[in-house]
């Protein structure tokens, strides 16, 4: 039927995009990976951590509803979204050993959340709240000497 063309022509056109980005990442990493920036960096294992959970989900989703198993639809997807559920905490570990909070924290300072919510250091948030305030005394300072009266 006319659906299951259109499915086989996007599973096609959907593997062929998703082989030509890795391709092409892994052309990149090659040609930047003895840059100096990326010493210490561990691309490699940051590359993983992020493209393994959107091509592990793909490919396991590919083949749930492609296996040859005697089970309901319903059935198979509730087994899918299980294992899923369960690959996310190996992902997420491997997210933390990927990306660990040291790399964003400067040496001098710890990480502390700012009033939005992001992560931020003691030093960064000192420094702002220092400039804040500077700038605040100087508003202060400009709107004393508009009021005085000027004289000669």
């Amino acid at each position: 039927s006319e659906n299951s063309a259109w499915a086989i022509t996007q599973s096609v056109v959907y593997n062929i995009s998703y082989t030509l980005a890795l391709y092409m990442l892994m052309l990149f990493y090659s040609a930047t990976r003895l840059h100096p920036g990326l010493k210490g960096q561990s691309p490699v294992l940051k590359f993983l951590s992020v493209k393994l959970v959107v091509f592990a989900t793909y490919y396991q989703t590919v083949l749930a509803s492609a296996a040859p198993i005697d089970v309901s639809q319903d059935t198979l997807e509730s087994f899918n979204d299980f294992l899923l559920c369960c690959e996310m905490v190996l992902f997420a570990l491997l997210q933390i050993c990927a990306f660990p909070w040291k790399e964003f924290a400067a040496q001098t300072g710890k990480p502390t959340r700012d009033y939005q919510g992001r992560w931020r250091q003691d030093t960064e948030l000192t420094s702002n709240r220092a400039s804040a305030a500077a700038a605040a005394a100087a508003a202060r300072r400009r709107r004393r000497r508009s009021r005085l009266p000027r004289s000669l």
